[in-house]
């Protein structure tokens, strides 16, 4: 699941997948800073794949992948597979595939992807017009903070650093 740390900045440590994600014409996103950095690729389909390098820690890879007949999940997984699943759309026989460790810990509903997010939203504001001008809390959609992986709804209008739900932790 984990490279080895080492003394490049923790967007360094990510050029690879993007170069990975570039190839296999996959939508990039990606955000970094001094002390973390995350890229994630999108295909048409549905599947996405993520990783994440925190300074100081292994660089962690992560695919939004098919569960068989239940709901697709983020899988753990090692970087190498992540690579290979951008080409094959699956994971190798054999690779790491293991629950990630859920760090949001807020009791919001949890999303996986901005996507499904979106649509949840939508399905609420659909459903406040067929209740005739009832109102909809839930305006938009925002990533967890505490965890990539997870994206929730809200009635804010804007993000306030350090709200109780979601106090962001140092790395």
């Amino acid at each position: 699941m984990t490279t080895p740390v080492g003394r490049l900045p923790p967007e360094a440590r990510l050029v690879r997948f993007q170069s990975s994600i570039d190839k296999a014409d996959w939508k990039l996103a990606f955000m970094g800073g001094d002390e973390r950095a995350r890229i994630e690729g999108f295909h048409p389909d549905g599947h996405a794949v993520m990783a994440t390098a925190v300074r100081g820690r292994a660089v962690h890879a992560y695919v939004f992948a098919d569960a068989g007949k239940k709901t697709r999940k983020w899988v753990a997984t090692n970087p190498d597979a992540l690579t290979y699943f951008l080409v094959h759309q699956q994971l190798p026989a054999g690779a790491a595939r293991r629950r990630p460790y859920r760090k949001c810990r807020c009791g919001k509903r949890r999303y996986p992807t901005q996507a499904l997010a979106k649509a949840a939203l939508l399905d609420i504001l659909t459903n406040k017009e067929l209740r005739q001008g009832r109102r909809a809390t839930e305006t938009r959609a925002y990533r967890c903070p505490d965890d990539d992986r997870v994206w929730h709804l809200t009635s804010r209008k804007s993000w306030r650093h350090g709200t109780p739900a979601h106090r962001r932790r140092e790395p």
